[in-house]
């Protein structure tokens, strides 16, 4: 014999995602898209819904937490979130940089941008147009002057 009795027959498993689809957010089931603001601990975190600006605290689907599907959510990451039993959301998935471009550019993610002006805060999103016009009051003066 050759000494070697044991050979290692096993499969490594690379985690590749090339198969699979990208899922999108079912507004009638009232699931959205979310920004990771700040982890709070006990797989909890703060999280601003995309398409609103609301802050909400929301838990991680056990799924996520432990096992082979289970995922590193840090800051600034895009997740789903899903309607919970009561009130409130659960982080359903977590989208990779690649599948936030693809949602990006099919426009399901509409980005809040702010923007400050001398009169306050205005919030628009990305696919709409802010107007920079302002308020004239019309005097004799305007009028004589054009």
């Amino acid at each position: 014999m050759s000494g070697h009795t044991h050979k290692k027959n096993h499969i490594k498993r690379t985690g590749s995602k090339a198969n699979s689809e990208l899922v999108y957010a079912n507004k009638a089931e009232g699931q959205e898209y979310a920004e990771i603001i700040a982890p709070k601990g006990g797989c909890r975190f703060e999280a601003r819904i995309i398409s609103t600006g609301v802050t909400v605290n929301v838990p991680l689907r056990g799924k996520l937490t432990s096992g082979r599907t289970k995922q590193l959510v840090t800051k600034d990451d895009i997740v789903l979130l899903v309607p919970n039993v009561g009130d409130g959301y659960i982080v359903d998935m977590k989208y990779s940089p690649d599948e936030v471009k693809a949602l990006r550019k099919a426009g399901q993610l509409n980005q809040i941008v702010q923007s400050t002006q001398a009169s306050g805060v205005t919030v628009t999103f990305s696919n709409e147009a802010v107007s920079t016009q302002r308020e004239v009051e019309i005097d004799d003066d305007v009028i004589a002057n054009l």
